[in-house]
């Protein structure tokens, strides 16, 4: 008998050790399924975070002009790549629904977001330290953090050249400007076509309307009406939109576009172009090679790197027009610099040395002055 019950606890801790393996079996295939699902997912988010671009602008994407540009760049680069675009339009340069739109982007994975204007730069510092995961490029930003990014388009060459097509074309000696206000970025694309147009036409006068605004409809239409009425025949503009070429193909004057091309209007002279699309994809293409970048400078890059250019309309261009204007297109990509020499503003103040040149720091960041011979005949 005792060697019967003997045989029967044996038996007994046999199956309970038997039931307690797969009980601990079960438990570790449920907690590896776990584990699993968690990577896995967790993988997903990280990848599709990773292949997500925001990006977010002051106006429309189907605007004329400076947004359908930038959209229409950003957007091939998404297409081209398989990035998945997340555009936020019309979202304002600051305040809570521009801090709303980047939680919103971060708490969708996002770890890339591009800021489609200058004056978005005050909030970024500090929503790029609440978010250091996630990589902020913004037009002329101020780079404090290693997540901020600053990119802009030197268009200085081309403002240079467009002056030159503008100087030899004019039959008045009155060439027009319109743009926004005074600004770094502003007044050296005017000192730049005033220099171009002094280049070769030294009596021709340079006109400047200031509007008030990027976009301002109907300072812009007026702008052009006082610029006919002063018998202005040849015009350029650093507005956003397509209001100032229209009202002077309406106006009959010859017009420099910026931002698009309008190769179909009568009036059409030349257009000033930033090719985003290689702007965005030299940026995305530094961003997933992090060595590269540090040594990779595109904080103002246009012309001589292949980013930005001008198209004249040859066909309204005299023989010696285009003679002049592709011999000092070789010479700017060549090296030759536009604020060299002796250059004087307004007031007649010396702004230029002989012999010397202007920094590119001090021409993207601090020019607060107009050359000598622009003239302000209105705001």
């Amino acid at each position: 008998m005792k060697r019967g019950k003997s045989k029967m606890k044996t038996s007994t801790d046999e199956q309970l050790a038997r039931r307690f393996h797969l009980l601990n079996t079960c438990v570790t295939v449920v907690l590896m399924a776990a584990i699993i699902i968690s990577i896995t997912n967790f993988g997903r988010e990280a990848w599709i975070g990773a292949k997500q671009v925001g990006f977010i602008m002051t106006g429309s994407h189907n605007d004329h002009g400076w947004n359908r540009a930038k959209f229409r760049g950003i957007n091939y680069v998404c297409n081209e790549f398989g990035y998945d675009l997340l555009l936020r339009e019309n979202v304002p340069i600051s305040g809570q629904e521009f801090q709303r739109t980047v939680e919103e982007l971060a708490d969708k994975g996002t770890k890339t977001i591009f800021l489609a204007s200058s004056y978005h730069s005050d909030e970024v510092e500090r929503l790029a330290m609440k978010y250091p995961r996630i990589q902020f490029h913004g037009i002329d930003v101020k780079p404090a953090l290693d997540n901020i990014h600053k990119y802009s388009v030197r268009y200085i060459e081309l403002r240079y050249l467009s002056g030159i097509i503008a100087g030899l074309h004019t039959k008045t000696n009155h060439i027009g400007y319109v743009a926004p206000f005074s600004c770094p970025e502003v007044n050296q694309g005017i000192n730049a076509f005033a220099l171009g147009v002094q280049s070769v036409n030294p009596k021709a006068d340079i006109l400047l309307v200031w509007t008030g605004d990027w976009d301002n409809p109907s300072n812009e239409q007026q702008a052009v009406h006082n610029l006919r009425a002063l018998h202005a025949d040849v015009l350029a503009y650093h507005q956003d939109g397509d209001v100032v070429p229209v009202a002077a193909e309406r106006a009959g004057i010859s017009f420099i576009s910026f931002h698009e091309s309008y190769p179909n209007y009568k009036f059409f002279l030349a257009g000033i172009n930033a090719n985003w699309s290689s702007i965005y994809q030299h940026i995305m293409s530094l961003q997933n090679n992090p060595s590269v970048w540090k040594n990779d400078d595109i904080s103002w890059t246009g012309f001589t790197q292949g980013m930005a250019d001008i198209e004249p309309a040859m066909e309204k261009l005299s023989p010696r027009e285009r003679a002049v204007y592709e011999s000092e297109r070789w010479k700017l990509l060549s090296g030759k610099l536009i604020f060299a020499g002796e250059i004087f503003d307004r007031n007649n103040v010396k702004r230029c040395e002989a012999g010397e040149s202007i920094s590119s720091d001090y021409i993207q960041n601090q020019m607060d002055w107009l050359v000598k011979g622009v003239n302000i005949i209105g705001y």
